[in-house]
């Protein structure tokens, strides 16, 4: 696999001495070829782009002989072939009150586009199977998977005796249309109650947005400079994963039919005739994410440098949806010296 990114950028600032202008943007095309041992690229590689366009104002304002102030105004706009386009605007200010303190704020939009995993992986990976959810990919990767003695007399029953299949052909399509939620899946074969079964049916993929804000100092006093930022995220449409099992027969949400204990979907869980995915989508809980980090540095004994710094990072979420994962794996604490 590969990809072919071009990006240009040019500064107008030579032109007027009002503000400073940049204008700017970047191309790339996706060549995904794993021949389908990662993606469903089973029959050719698979080709998308995407691409982006942007600019910037930038104005310095003289407060006193000591003090500056730096206004950065920007905006960008980013496309890929398989959403719709989005504008991310960009505030920030920088106030250097003398040679040896600066105060930064700022103030974003932004987004992240689905990765080609997110989008076009096929694979399975043990415990679920991976399927990405660009809308083609769906019915591209698909399993043939056995029906239990139990199964295919449950089938032969609904069809009013007719031979039932032995195995099933079931595509990806079945964990975002005719899934049940894992937890909820486990909360059935516990205590038997079909009630316990949650329909999962998670959205495809699509961008995730989130909102910034940032203040930062820099300081030196005497020996020692220091270096402080704080940071808060909310997230819209996070990206991640949720696992969900689907059944090979039955319709999720379903009733029983008349004579049967069970909604056919539910059978189907109690005879083991399912399969569990790991789909690529949005979370629905709200999450953000904060942090912090302050490090300083001096000299000792002449020409040694001394340095440490910490960080403080934390994400909260929603924790009403126990099978989404966000796959956030930064460490709450982390503190480095040298």
């Amino acid at each position: 696999s590969k990809y072919y990114h071009a990006d240009g950028n040019y500064n107008f600032a030579h032109l007027t001495d009002v503000v400073d202008i940049q204008v700017g943007g970047s191309f790339r095309q996706y060549s995904l070829n794993s021949s389908g041992t990662i993606y469903t690229d089973y029959d050719g590689a698979i080709n998308y782009s995407e691409f982006g366009l942007y600019t910037q104002l930038q104005k310095e304002l003289e407060l006193s002989a000591a003090a500056k102030l730096k206004l950065t105004g920007s905006v960008r706009y980013d496309k890929s072939e398989f959403f719709d386009g989005f504008l991310s605007p960009r505030l920030s200010a920088g106030l250097t009150i003398n040679r040896n303190h600066n105060i930064r704020v700022s103030g974003q939009t932004g987004f992240r586009n689905p990765t080609t995993q997110d989008l076009f992986i096929g694979l399975d990976a043990g415990r679920a199977l991976l399927v990405g959810s660009a809308p083609n990919n769906l019915d591209r990767y698909s399993n043939d998977f056995d029906i239990s003695v139990s199964g295919q007399g449950l089938l032969s029953l609904l069809s009013g005796g007719q031979p039932a299949p032995t195995t099933i052909t079931q595509t990806g399509t079945a964990a975002y249309n005719n899934s049940y939620t894992a937890s909820s899946v486990g909360a059935f074969a516990a205590t038997g109650d079909a009630s316990q079964l949650v329909v999962a049916n998670p959205d495809v993929v699509k961008p995730e947005q989130v909102t910034a804000i940032e203040v930062g100092y820099r300081g030196k006093f005497n020996n020692l400079i220091v270096d402080f930022s704080a940071y808060r995220n909310s997230y819209k449409d996070f990206i991640s994963t949720e696992i969900v099992v689907a059944p090979y027969y039955g319709v999720v949400g379903e009733a029983a039919p008349t004579g049967l204990p069970l909604p056919v979907g539910a059978l189907a869980i109690a005879n083991g005739d399912y399969t569990a995915y790991s789909a690529y989508t949005n979370s629905r809980a709200g999450i953000t994410s904060y942090g912090a980090s302050i490090g300083l540095s001096t000299k000792v004994f002449g020409n040694f440098d001394l340095s440490g710094n910490y960080t403080y990072a934390k994400m909260d979420e929603d924790k009403d949806f126990p099978d989404f994962n966000t796959n956030f794996n930064t460490p709450e604490h982390k503190f480095k010296a040298s």
